[in-house]
Parts: C-alpha cells; structure tokens; sequence
C-alpha cells in the first residue's frame, strides 16, 4: 500500500531526473570551451540543483519516518 508520502517522494524523485535531464545540455555547453569562471559557474548551479532535491527528499523521508514511528508507539 503506498501512502501520501510515498507518492509525494516518488513525484519528487521524478521532477528531480526531468530537471536534470534539462540541465544537462545547458551544463555541457557551459563547460565545454569555455572560460574557468563559466565553468565554476555551471558546477554551482549543478550543486545547487543537486542540494535542493537532496533537502526535499531527506525532508519527505523523515516525515515519513517519524509518522511510523508515531503510529508503532501507539500500536504497541
């Protein structure tokens, strides 16, 4: 059975390969033949893509966590 939350982490897992998926021509042509501080540039935004599904994902699973951890307590 999936829940809320599951379906939520699923939605963000898939928004999360699309946006990469996007970003990866426009990184490519960023760091190929370009100057240094283009390229530093792309790696940043790339990292900073990377960290806010992180943070979206972590956040999710620990609700999630802390949900069955509250409805386990109570069953017992």
């Amino acid at each position: 059975m999936e829940s809320e939350i599951d379906r939520d982490m699923k939605k963000v897992r898939e928004d999360y390969i699309k946006e990469l998926f996007k970003f990866k021509n426009k990184f490519s042509r960023r760091t190929t033949d370009t100057t240094q501080d283009e390229k530093d540039k792309a790696y940043k935004d790339l990292i900073f893509l990377i960290k806010k599904y992180i943070e979206k994902m972590v956040r999710l699973e620990k609700n999630k966590y802390m949900r069955e951890r509250i409805y386990y307590q109570s069953v017992n």
